[in-house]
């Protein structure tokens, strides 16, 4: 019986096929371990890329922060509310516009990024390593086809 759901897969699966049925296997995988720690794919999402942004210094605005996240901002507001209201980002109004706020992780935030960054990086390595081999080309392949522009150097 395996066999035939195997067979009925790979009648259907092109290269593209294949792409979206491993990004939704992979999503459901990240998104059952980030459940223990009681937190969304986007939420972690965001709570990375805050993370980021303020290692470097850079105390990013919800737009500024979809924008390097390659999240839709209305989507990103929301969440930011629901990160707000759990306390792990805070807000920080801009000086000179009042309709514009800063975001910065809480030290909650900051404890919570943290372990998510650890359950990320099991989830990342146990998933991953089904790889049949060399998983540093499927990440260079990957970030090619995400790329608009295309390099020549054929590695």
């Amino acid at each position: 019986m395996a066999s035939e759901k195997n067979k009925d897969k790979k009648s259907v699966a092109g290269a593209g096929v294949l792409l979206w049925q491993t990004s939704n296997a992979w999503q459901r995988f990240l998104r059952n371990r980030l459940k223990s720690i009681d937190l969304t794919y986007v939420q972690f999402l965001l709570l990375q890329e805050i993370k980021r942004l303020q290692d470097i210094k850079v105390s990013p605005t919800q737009i500024v922060l979809a924008r390097t996240a390659g999240t839709d901002v209305m989507m990103t507001s929301k969440v930011i509310r629901s990160l707000v209201k759990d306390k792990l980002v805070a807000r920080k109004s801009k000086s000179g516009d009042s309709r514009a706020f800063t975001l910065q992780l809480t030290a909650e935030g900051r404890k919570k990024a943290g372990i998510a960054g650890a359950v990320y990086a099991a989830a990342e390595s146990e998933f991953f390593s089904r790889l049949v081999s060399k998983p540093h080309k499927f990440i260079l392949n990957l970030q090619a086809l995400n790329n608009e522009e295309t390099t020549e150097d054929g590695e």
